[in-house]
């Protein structure tokens, strides 16, 4: 789920697979970058630390300065507490240049992560919910590329990134499952 966090889970065999400490599918905190920002985790260059919703709205706010044609000025009646993934994503379809790159970037930083799952665990298909996921095709299909790119080659033709049904509430309703599954 992308959204106020970075979370997924990783599913073998129509099972849960937890790990040893019950972390496993911590994908937010799979770093992209050494040099980074800090993610809360302590870690540097994070998934999280680049697309979760804060950060994401903090690195708008700080790049808007240079980048005052961009129609998100506008969205947001110059106010920059008014930033959020929504703002971005409307001003992406008002065909935006900063917007969109920022979705792109978005993708690219995802397909990243999701290449060195694939490329560690033989993983082709990811599924994503949540309101960073309201980006829609043109941050799936920078996924996807991305992904496609940098993974193994017999890997490549499998991946697919789809939207998860459930939309924003995947991750609620995934943890709340979870907790009627271990009752």
């Amino acid at each position: 789920t992308l959204g106020t966090g970075v979370g997924g889970g990783v599913v073998f065999n129509k099972k849960i697979f937890r790990g040893e400490y019950g972390a496993a599918g911590e994908i937010g905190h799979i770093s992209i970058d050494v040099n980074g920002p800090k993610c809360n985790c302590g870690s540097y260059g994070c998934i999280e630390a680049y697309i979760g919703n804060q950060y994401l709205k903090d690195r708008v706010r700080s790049e808007l300065t240079n980048h005052t044609n961009s129609k998100i000025w506008e969205l947001i009646d110059n106010d920059l507490a008014n930033v959020s993934p929504r703002i971005i994503q409307d001003a992406a379809e008002l065909n935006d240049s900063y917007a969109k790159s920022v979705i792109q970037n978005m993708g690219v930083q995802l397909g990243t992560a999701f290449a060195s799952i694939s490329n560690v665990l033989d993983i082709s298909t990811f599924i994503i919910g949540g309101g960073v996921a309201g980006f829609g095709k043109p941050l799936f299909d920078m996924i996807h590329k991305t992904t496609v790119e940098r993974v193994l080659t017999p890997i490549r033709p499998r991946v697919k990134v789809i939207p998860a049904k459930l939309k924003n509430d995947a991750g609620i309703k995934g943890a709340s499952s979870l907790v009627f599954y271990n009752l």
